[in-house]
């Protein structure tokens, strides 16, 4: 048996695996119940100092390292990425801001909408799609998760509110369904009549 403190190679105590076999690993007690075993040691330290069984139930604390990670991620006041300028540089702030409006990857057109906004319940991480958001107003409350905006012309970008319409989910997939037809039936005409 190992005694506490050695230091030994993945290899020397049967860790045979490419990633496992030159790494350094001390024998160690469990900071919680005092179980000993075998911590692998990154930048001269010990990865762990509680077993797995004591991680899962509590975590212990000290005070020092809850100071440590209160102050991981921030860095020092003054520098240009203080907390106060971070706040100052977010949303329409921001330098990089391009209106908050910008078209997804299927097509449709999203707008950024802001915490104070009535219908922010609506948008996802203060996001919307535009002929929602345009269909709420119109309708003066927001809308239903079962409740589609669909767009007659089928333009996903052509937002007037004289080219939307509310349906219902089955309904929706009934038109989009005989829409698609139609334009399969058009494409078979048209190939038809060059043969």
């Amino acid at each position: 048996m190992a005694e506490l403190g050695e230091i030994r190679t993945g290899r020397e105590i049967g860790r045979d695996t490419k990633a496992d076999r030159y790494h350094k690993y001390i024998w160690q007690a469990c900071g919680g119940c005092g179980k000993q075993r075998w911590v692998a040691i990154r930048s001269g330290k010990p990865v762990r100092t509680l077993c797995l069984k004591c991680s899962c139930k509590v975590k212990i604390i000290s005070e020092e390292l809850r100071e440590k990670y209160r102050w991981a991620g921030k860095k020092k006041l003054g520098s240009h990425w203080s907390d106060n300028s971070r706040l100052k540089v977010s949303g329409e702030n921001s330098p990089h801001w391009k209106g908050g409006r910008y078209i997804n990857t299927r097509g449709y057109v999203v707008v950024a909408i802001s915490l104070d906004n009535p219908y922010y319940p609506m948008s996802f991480h203060g996001r919307i799609r535009e002929h929602r958001l345009i269909m709420a107003r119109s309708l003066g409350r927001c809308l239903s998760g079962w409740e589609i905006v669909h767009h007659k012309n089928g333009n996903r970008q052509d937002n007037r509110l004289e080219n939307l319409s509310i349906e219902l989910v089955n309904e929706h997939n009934q038109i989009t369904r005989i829409s698609r037809l139609e334009q399969q039936v058009k494409y078979l005409k048209e190939q038809l009549k060059k043969q």
